[in-house]
């Protein structure tokens, strides 16, 4: 299984992998990261693809994913993506939650963080998601299981979500996360 997360759609240099144990396990309890700098989570809208694929053009993508979910990237407070992708790839820093298959799609992956009211809510674009497979699959062959992490675009609510150690993250409807 790959993860790969772009940066940015604009050009393809703007990816980058994660290895497969970044992974949280679903039911897991996150360890909080050590060290004395504060951590937060980075919501993302993650693309599961379901089918092997190379060079796939832009109007048959939708034939290779079957889910999106919401996924949350564990990174220091504040920091960008350049100090942040080495960081990525740490054991258990992505954690998705329940999958929404893609025959019914919403048009925004919305939610609301139980302990503050905070709300989440991520456009699922069809037309970005296929562009996001077609870029990936032009340089790698994507296979069952792999994973594609897009990042919150201008007009999403995707706020960061503090991490403290011992503490629950609840998202209605979609995860509940214990921080040991």
């Amino acid at each position: 299984m790959k993860i790969i997360s772009f940066r940015s759609l604009a050009e393809t240099d703007n990816a980058y992998f994660l290895p497969d144990t970044a992974m949280l396990r679903h039911g897991a309890p996150l360890f909080h990261p050590e060290g004395s700098d504060p951590w937060e989570l980075q919501p993302h809208l993650a693309i599961h693809i379901n089918r092997l694929g190379k060079g796939i053009p832009e109007k048959f993508a939708s034939r290779y994913f079957n889910a999106v979910s919401l996924a949350l990237l564990v990174r220091p407070t504040g920091s960008d993506y350049a100090t942040t992708s080495l960081m990525a790839g740490m054991d258990d820093s992505i954690i998705t939650s329940a999958s929404i298959d893609s025959s019914s799609l919403p048009d925004r992956l919305e939610t609301t963080l139980e302990q503050t009211g905070l709300n989440i809510s991520l456009k699922v674009d069809p037309e970005l998601i296929a562009r996001a497979i077609h870029i990936a699959a032009a340089h790698i062959t994507l296979k069952m299981g792999d994973i594609i992490l897009l990042p919150p675009l201008a007009d999403d609510i995707a706020p960061s979500i503090p991490l403290s150690p011992r503490s629950r993250i609840t998202l209605t409807g979609l995860l509940d996360l214990k921080v040991v």
